[in-house]
C-alpha cells in the first residue's frame, strides 16, 4: 500500500480516499502518515470535482468513528480519517472548476 502511495498519478486519488472511508483505522494512519509526500492539487481537485463522493466518505468514516473507534480518538477531529478529509478539503485548488 506504501507503494501505491508513492505513485504521483492522478488515477491513485479516489482509491486513496475511498480508503480513508473504510473502518480499519490502520489502512488510514498509513494513509494519513503518507499524505504530506503525496500530490496534494490532485487530491484538492478530486475533492472539488466530487463534492458527493466526499461527503460519502465523510459520513462513513463518522459511521465507523462512532461505532468502533470512539473511545480510542475521544473526539471525531482527532480520528484519523476524519482528520485526513479535512487536510484534503482544505487544501487551495489552483483552478475553479465548473
Amino acid at each position: 500500500m506504501r507503494q501505491l502511495f508513492a505513485v504521483d498519478r492522478p488515477w491513485i486519488v479516489p482509491f486513496v480516499v475511498e480508503l480513508i472511508g473504510e473502518y480499519v483505522v490502520e489502512i488510514v494512519e498509513v494513509i494519513a502518515a503518507a499524505f504530506p509526500k503525496m500530490n496534494a492539487a490532485q487530491f484538492a481537485d478530486f475533492a472539488m470535482q466530487n463534492p458527493k463522493f466526499m461527503a460519502t466518505t465523510r459520513r462513513r468514516a463518522t459511521s465507523y468513528w462512532d461505532c468502533y473507534y470512539r473511545s480510542c480518538f475521544p473526539t471525531l477531529q482527532t480520528y484519523p480519517a476524519i482528520a485526513a478529509l479535512n487536510a484534503i478539503e482544505q487544501i487551495p485548488t489552483l483552478k475553479p472548476h465548473s
